[in-house]
């Protein structure tokens, strides 16, 4: 279904049929006013609320064959194909065939449903793109989206301007995975609608979700300037996108804009700016300004257990350890379930030379989330300096089989099995550390040499 919206107009006619309902009196509309009050209900899939206005307007206006349409819509909805068909009886209007059609695709007749829809296409002469959307629209809600497609490509080649080709035919795309696609029919729109902000704003989103950031930030770049009004989400998401490219100094400039944008149009702070902007504040080691944004944090939500986390990072970074441990402790109140936070005391306790209590610290944040390449490598380099090699082995076994591709994983995971005598496997592991690092196997023999 297309997504929905009510004009005033419409609006009160729909307050005005609820309100009569409620008091139990009947008031009058004319045929077109009960048509838009049905297709109302239809958009909104209140479909039991859209017959019983069918039945107040056959009550009144009793041989409508407009009215016997919206019963039959009503029925497919309903999927009630077979009482469909008997309203349509044999009607050979262009809107009654679309419907026979979809009927015949609810009853599993796909052959013979398309065959309809071809003869339909082939009989219309004015507005065929109009023909070719409502049939798009059928195939789509029965999720035919290959064949949808190839009538939107049609109905696109008439007439490009018309826009409900464009959100139909992402909309196939996307349900077929096909982001190209995608792609290919947001920046059709935007060549006829270059300044559409949403389109831009949809188009960058997609390229965010591909990891292209620099696509989707030029994108996003597009949408604010040709919004008439700067939407704080919008700048967000360039923030996050900065931010996922290390580059925490333009991230920090755009969430600061966001945040800014969002006091002026909603009067108060929203808790994960204020969040998003003390971390790249922490990044950018700009601590006492971080320590200020968490604290922010804070005020509006005392409850915010990733705020005390920064501010133990935050802390830890000062070497204030004593108060970074009693920051952690509070975020582990909040939140015992916090794997970061756990990561972040084993972190502590590795600064400290507190090395049990922070192998014990990884291991707890691993048996939250075992999903942590970084944290089995990091606990598997605590172990090996505890001369814990074979356990050190199984923390980089884990580390490799979730991302192989961690700096000098190999060349450790080596460097165990050696020491454990497993010298076939080590050199394995060596010859895959070569691959990443030429120096690796001198690095690994000085190690050696070492220890």
């Amino acid at each position: 279904m297309k997504s929905w919206h009510r004009s005033q107009g419409e609006e009160e006619l729909l307050q005005r049929f609820e309100a009569g309902r409620s008091r139990g009196k009947s008031v009058y509309f004319d045929i077109e006013e009960y048509e838009q009050i049905i297709d109302q209900y239809i958009l909104r899939e209140e479909f039991d609320m859209a017959e019983k206005a069918l039945e107040s307007a056959r009550a009144i206006h009793r041989d409508s064959d407009t009215l016997r349409m919206k019963a039959a819509r009503i029925c497919l909805f309903r999927k009630r194909p077979e009482e469909a068909l008997s309203l349509l009886g044999r009607q050979n209007d262009e809107e009654a065939l679309i419907l026979r059609a979809a009927a015949w695709l609810q009853q599993g007749r796909q052959e013979q449903a398309f065959r309809l829809f071809d003869d339909i296409i082939a009989g219309s002469d004015l507005e065929k793109e109009y023909t070719l959307l409502d049939i798009a629209e059928q195939l789509v809600y029965y999720h035919y989206y290959k064949e949808a497609l190839e009538k939107l490509e049609t109905a696109w080649s008439i007439n490009p301007s018309l826009t409900d080709i464009y959100d139909l035919a992402v909309e196939c795309c996307d349900r077929l995975h096909d982001e190209e696609g995608c792609i290919r029919f947001y920046q059709r729109e935007l060549d006829v609608y270059p300044y559409d902000s949403s389109v831009w704003a949809s188009l960058s989103e997609l390229y965010f979700r591909r990891k292209d950031y620099e696509a989707g930030i030029d994108a996003m770049e597009f949408a604010l300037a040709s919004s008439r009004s700067y939407n704080p989400l919008w700048a967000e998401q360039l923030g996050q996108a900065y931010t996922e490219m290390n580059d925490f100094g333009q991230a920090l400039k755009h969430y600061q804009a966001a945040r800014q944008a969002y006091l002026e149009q909603y009067g108060q702070e929203d808790g994960n700016l204020l969040g998003e902007i003390a971390e790249c504040y922490e990044k950018l080691g700009r601590f006492d300004e971080a320590l200020d944004g968490y604290h922010r944090c804070l005020k509006v939500n005392p409850d915010d257990d990733d705020a005390y986390v920064g501010i133990g990072i935050c802390l830890a970074a000062k070497q204030e350890y004593q108060q970074s441990l009693q920051a952690y402790e509070q975020a582990l109140r909040l939140n015992p379930h916090n794997p970061d936070v756990w990561s972040c005391v084993g972190e502590l306790f590795t600064l400290t030379e507190n090395f049990d209590q922070a192998v014990e610290a990884y291991r707890l944040a691993l048996d939250l989330n075992s999903e942590q390449p970084d944290i089995w490598f990091t606990l598997g380099n605590l172990l090996f300096t505890q001369d814990e090699f074979a356990q050190a082995l199984q923390a980089y076994e884990q580390a490799l089989r979730l991302d192989p591709e961690i700096e000098n994983l190999h060349l450790f995971a080596a460097l165990a099995c050696r020491i454990l005598g497993l010298d076939e496997q080590a050199e394995d592991y060596l010859a895959q550390a070569v691959l990443r690092d030429p120096e690796a196997r001198k690095t690994y023999e000085s190690i050696l040499n070492e220890s």
